[in-house]
């Protein structure tokens, strides 16, 4: 290798020096021999700096190494910690898909109750005023207890369309007229 620094001379090719010695002279001898030894030395220098400089690189690389090790294990860390939190991000969606898909289907079946139930108010035919009306706060009845206790089935069940009055001849007497709290008091004297 040749070395363009001016601290060390040029490497000399082995063709520089003789192949054959016993035809030199002393003088000659001496000269090839410095030369080779000056070329030697230099030689000896530079396997030194390469050594050192590989010595220093490899362990740079090393370094390097397992710092990108460290990296990659740290990534892959995050990279599984993401997945899970993902997974469970996705777990929890579902679930809150599923809740709000059951409470949709619980809440149009409900609706669907309490439709059936105003459905009695409306086809009802000729009833008198206070009739209608009394179907209208007891389908309201039914409307409240069902918003207070969206749990409860029971009140549901309530709901079915009142059954169609039938008209009292003149000598019958109507329950209501016996009931003595101040709606049914109230009701009877509006039917009149």
């Amino acid at each position: 290798m040749a070395n363009s620094s001016s601290s060390t001379p040029q490497v000399r090719s082995t063709a520089d020096f003789p192949k054959d010695v016993s035809k030199l002279s002393r003088e000659e001898l001496e000269q090839a021999y410095y030369a080779m030894r000056t070329n030697h030395k230099s030689l000896a220098l530079s396997q030194g700096r390469y050594k050192t400089l590989a010595n220093q690189y490899k362990d740079k690389l090393l370094a390097e190494s397992k710092h990108l090790g460290q990296v990659i294990t740290t990534l892959k860390a995050e990279r599984e910690a993401l997945l899970r939190q993902s997974s469970q991000e996705l777990q929890l969606k579902s679930q809150q898909t599923e809740a709000l898909e059951s409470e949709l289907t619980e809440i149009s079946t409900r609706l669907e109750k309490l439709a059936v139930s105003f459905d009695g108010i409306t086809t009802s035919g000729k009833l008198p005023i206070g009739e209608r009306f009394g179907k209208l706060f007891v389908a309201i009845k039914e409307l409240i207890v069902w918003w207070r206790e969206p749990d409860s089935d029971e009140s549901l069940g309530a709901m079915k369309p009142a059954p169609e009055p039938r008209m009292l001849l003149d000598n019958e007497q109507d329950d209501d007229f016996k009931k003595t709290d101040r709606a049914s008091l109230g009701r009877n004297l509006l039917d009149r």
